[in-house]
């Protein structure tokens, strides 16, 4: 569904990202992991446009030329926050694509519904620039889904949720990659990650290090030498990799 060729992005003299090649299956969900500066976030920004690249992004075999937000629906980590505008005004801001509020009349249910499974339904009138960082989260989270794109690029999008959040707002966008909806995102929890993602992508210094099913990435010595060998990883009653970081004892 989604392809980079040889994709290359190269700022100020530095290699950002080193020929990354990377296909992600229709309904499927993809999550780069790796260290700060591995280009993680570099790949969905070239993805969108956001940042010149050499190389081809294709979506469904198609080449990206430009900005589509009918094709390909992005969840940055640091989102404007708009001043006067309430949750419900915010999320429609997705619809854009399909005309006005007037003669888009499947927006208004869509918007709705997602309100509601993110439990935004209760506070949908309150101003956006009130809310908590967890609340803006799930108001970005819900604007990128209303779009219906094809496509969804995440950029640690549970980063200022709770555990229990967490949970709730990756149900909602599983429920949609069921029905088609093809996921790539970045996430610092690779516990969380390996629970929702089909694929793990392992980043390290602008290239791929190692990509494969979560439970095998995860015990492999590719994803101990990215983290310098800081991890340790062991599995819960379903089989799925729990990944935490190993402290080292102090000498006594």
């Amino acid at each position: 569904m989604i392809d980079f060729e040889d994709v290359t992005v190269r700022l100020s003299g530095h290699t950002i990202l080193d020929g990354i090649d990377l296909h992600v299956d229709r309904g499927g969900w993809a999550c780069l992991i790796g260290p700060n500066g591995a280009g993680k976030t570099t790949v969905l920004r070239s993805a969108i446009g956001g940042i010149p690249f050499t190389g081809r992004i294709r979506i469904g075999g198609e080449k990206i030329n430009r900005i589509d937000p009918s094709r390909i629906a992005y969840v940055s980590q640091r989102p404007a926050i708009p001043e006067g505008m309430s949750i419900s005004e915010y999320v429609r801001l997705g619809r854009f694509p399909f005309g006005t509020p007037r003669t888009d009349h499947r927006g208004a249910k869509i918007v709705s519904e997602l309100l509601e499974e993110l439990n935004l339904d209760s506070i949908e009138r309150q101003s956006v620039s009130s809310l908590s960082g967890g609340e803006f989260q799930r108001c970005v989270i819900a604007r990128a889904l209303v779009q219906e794109a094809p496509v969804l690029l995440l950029d640690e999008p549970t980063s200022a949720l709770d555990l229990h959040r967490q949970i709730a707002v990756l149900d909602v966008i599983d429920r949609r990659r069921r029905d088609g909806l093809t996921v790539l995102s970045t996430m610092h929890d690779i516990t969380l990650a390996g629970m929702y993602s089909d694929k793990f992508v392992v980043m390290d210094h602008g290239r791929v290090v190692v990509e494969g099913a979560p439970h095998e990435v995860a015990n492999g010595v590719d994803l101990m030498r990215t983290f310098g060998g800081g991890i340790d990883v062991l599995k819960n009653l379903d089989g799925l990799p729990v990944v935490f970081p190993r402290r080292e004892t102090p000498n006594t």
